[in-house]
Parts: C-alpha cells; sequence; structure tokens
C-alpha cells in the first residue's frame, strides 16, 4: 500500500508545485495549480515542464497541453505526461 494519499483538497488561494524527477536531486517543478486571473475561484493545471502533455477532457474531449500553457482543473480528467499518466479523481 502507498503511503501518499490519492487526493488533496486545497483552498483555492493555495499554490501548488508538482515536483517529479527520475533522478534524485532532480526536483523540478512540473506543473503549478494557478487561479485564473480573472476569477480567483477557477483553478488551472500550468505545465512547467519541457514537454507537452496528451489529456482528456471530462467531456471526452482530447487536449494537448503545451509547454508554459495552462488547463481549466474542472473539466481535467487525466494527463499523460513524459514521467506517466495522471488521473485526476474527485
Amino acid at each position: 500500500m502507498s503511503p501518499f494519499r490519492p487526493l488533496v483538497r486545497l483552498p483555492t488561494a493555495t499554490a501548488l508545485a508538482i515536483i517529479g524527477g527520475l533522478a534524485i536531486g532532480d526536483l523540478r517543478p512540473l506543473a503549478r495549480l494557478e487561479a485564473h486571473p480573472g476569477d480567483p475561484t477557477l483553478l488551472g493545471l500550468k505545465n512547467l515542464s519541457g514537454e507537452a502533455w496528451h489529456g482528456q477532457l471530462s467531456d471526452g474531449r482530447s487536449l494537448l497541453l503545451e509547454p508554459g500553457r495552462t488547463c481549466n482543473l474542472a473539466a481535467l480528467q487525466q494527463l499523460r505526461t513524459g514521467l506517466g499518466p495522471i488521473t485526476l479523481h474527485r
């Protein structure tokens, strides 16, 4: 059993950097939760990596999240990154 909890609940003003790396000491952020500039109650996931990610939205549409771009976290269901898949559970 994994010691990590599968779900983290955050207040809307919280910033979270998702850290990942393939080697010890390689702790660059891969993504960051960001509030929408026009509506701070909406959260997005910003791709901070150097590669595009493929994703699926809750309505079944596909998404390509380029480096430096942000997608609506509420609509996001799954991402495929260079480090593996990420599934969002609500």
